[in-house]
């Protein structure tokens, strides 16, 4: 996997360090990438109203594992924002320096067959460039999950591996995540480490790419944790910035004041400015003398 840096980005791949990256799976409902887009769009969609958040695109990343793609603009960026990129790709890194925080948008699915190349991909990178802590946002089918979890909340965690089970302290905002159910169990010391990740993912389906870079991340002992949100497919939107509101908070990125706008979506105190690519999503409203 290979990084190019946006031409007005003034860093490297050095300035990396010790940042944690937050990323989608491609999965169930879209879940993962829709609530990026909305983190995403409400950081820029007002500079002012973000100092403390100030993020950039710092570049994309280019991988064998993705097909290519490119559209228009999908965020809204101030008006004399004269940078604002004019199309989108399919994987797109943005960065918070001052927060040490990379996130990664993907917008093409991985290639068949790919998942794990991508993964490894992905982790050898992460581990070049001296990331801390991988954390996925991903959806799951409700109709496919286990007895083991139809009663249980519909967003919960896996953590990596058993040490930072035992030791949360190794994660990002461990407090924020421990509020959530974590969906994990700790095998016979004896099974094989694909064992392992199959029997944490056993009771949800359709989290896409997230086992994959679970298993890697264990391999390379590298801090990882995904928040899953069980859902159904359809109109999303509210899913979607409720998932927001929660990578928002673990990100500890700073609640501004309430918008106005009919773009956005109040949860918890938290005003999230859905995307303007997202303004028919579901085609054109029906004419409603037909009522």
């Amino acid at each position: 996997m290979d990084f190019y840096p946006r031409y007005d980005w003034d860093g490297d791949e050095s300035s990396f360090n010790n940042h944690i990256l937050v990323l989608p799976s491609v999965s169930y409902a879209n879940i993962g990438q829709l609530a990026i887009d909305c983190v995403l769009n409400t950081l820029l969609s007002d500079a002012k109203e973000h100092e403390d958040n100030s993020i950039q695109l710092a570049g994309y990343l280019s991988t064998s594992s993705v097909p290519p793609m490119a559209g228009s603009c999908a965020f809204t960026y101030p008006s004399n924002k004269a940078t604002a990129p004019s199309l989108t790709v399919n994987l797109e890194l943005y960065q918070i320096k001052s927060k040490k925080q990379l996130i990664l948008q993907q917008r093409t699915p991985i290639l068949s067959g790919k998942s794990l190349q991508f993964a490894t991909d992905l982790m050898l990178w992460a581990k070049k460039c001296g990331i801390a802590g991988v954390y996925v946002v991903a959806g799951a089918n409700n109709m496919l999950r286990s007895d083991a979890i139809q009663s249980s909340e519909g967003v919960f965690t896996t953590i990596g591996n058993t040490e930072m089970q035992i030791d949360k302290t190794l994660l990002h905002n461990h407090s924020f995540l421990e509020r959530f159910s974590s969906k994990h169990t700790i095998p016979e010391d004896n099974s094989s480490l694909k064992s392992k990740i199959q029997s944490k993912w056993k009771d949800v389906k359709g989290t896409g790419v997230a086992p994959f870079v679970a298993y890697v991340a264990e391999q390379m002992e590298m801090p990882f944790a995904a928040l899953i949100m069980v859902c159904a497919e359809g109109d999303n939107i509210r899913e979607a910035a409720v998932m927001a509101s929660y990578v928002w908070s673990f990100l500890k990125l700073s609640v501004e004041s309430a918008s106005k706008n009919d773009d956005t979506a109040h949860i918890s105190g938290l005003s999230i400015r859905l995307p303007p690519s997202w303004s028919q999503m579901f085609g054109s409203e029906p004419n409603s003398t037909l009522y």
